[in-house]
């Protein structure tokens, strides 16, 4: 058995639907540094999900639990969004 995990206190969900999975290495490997370079491993887990059927918005990724959802987001918006969501 592994280590058991605490909740986080927060969750960022990467959708890897066919569709958006063509955009998100760049998102993943963003969010991964961030939780890196901060020091929130144990505050914020990166969570990739199944195909959350919103394909025609692609790439789509979700902060819970403020419930905060990002459409045809770019790396770019991905960094703006993570200085907001770990105040």
């Amino acid at each position: 058995m592994g280590k058991v995990k605490e909740n986080p206190e927060k969750i960022i969900g990467v959708c890897t639907g066919s569709k958006c999975r063509k955009y998100n290495k760049e998102i993943l490997a963003s969010l991964k540094q961030f939780r890196k370079d901060k020091g929130n491993k144990e505050k914020i887990e990166v969570v990739k999900t199944l195909c959350l059927d919103r394909c025609k918005q692609a790439p789509v990724v979700f902060f819970q639990p403020e419930n905060r959802w990002l459409t045809k987001v770019q790396a770019e918006e991905i960094k703006r969004s993570l200085e907001v969501f770990t105040k």
